[in-house]
């Protein structure tokens, strides 16, 4: 359980610090573009500058930026986790509708990385397809995820597909514990060949 917990904090570090290295390249590219646009304007070559501001521009709009929750350490998260399902050609349905988190952001990424963990790992059948949503009304969190399973899962604790039996397997216990450290549940079960989970917290300040 440890180092489960461990392990989820690590995942929730990495997330900050892939934003912070983002944000770091973003700056240093900046630097350069403006650099750039100097040279144009002291040499009064106006239409260059103009130009390659406009370029920029239509890269900027070209780019897809993905903000689930305007917290990007809780974004930077989701967007990994999604990813992996969708680079292993997982169907995916996204749904997020939150305000601002008054819990701490790594017990919530610890929770959000156990559920989406335990859907690339355990996501099978003919048409693959993983569903979560993540919705807030007034001090209520409600996040549930389902994906679609070939057969029957055992909840045994310690159990798991992969071969790492120490680092996997525990994610439900986790999820339970810091559901009910913020006054919330988590229930999982069985329904039409899918796997659900369904975890409420209270996020009152």
């Amino acid at each position: 359980q440890i180092l489960l917990d461990e392990k989820a904090v690590t995942a929730v570090n990495q997330a900050v610090y892939s934003n912070y290295l983002e944000i770091r390249r973003q700056k240093h590219d900046m630097n350069h573009f403006l650099s750039l646009i100097l040279g144009y304007l002291e040499n009064d070559q106006i239409e260059e500058a103009e130009k390659q501001i406009r370029d920029r521009i239509s890269q900027n709009e070209a780019v897809s930026h993905v903000i689930y929750t305007h917290e990007p350490v809780i974004d930077s998260l989701l967007s990994e986790k999604i990813s992996i399902l969708q680079c292993a050609g997982i169907r995916t349905k996204i749904t997020v509708n939150t305000d601002a988190f008054h819990i701490s952001l790594t017990d919530l990424g610890i929770i959000l990385g156990n559920i989406l963990d335990n859907a690339i790992e355990h996501t099978s059948g003919e048409q693959k397809e993983v569903i979560f949503s993540m919705i807030q009304k007034n001090s209520l969190l409600f996040i549930h995820e389902e994906n679609t399973i070939d057969h029957p899962l055992s909840y045994e604790p310690g159990y798991t597909d992969k071969t790492d039996q120490d680092a996997h397997g525990f994610g439900l216990i986790s999820i339970r514990k810091y559901a009910e450290k913020y006054g919330g549940t988590m229930e999982y079960y069985e329904k039409d060949s899918r796997f659900c989970i369904d975890v409420f917290l209270n996020v009152s300040d």
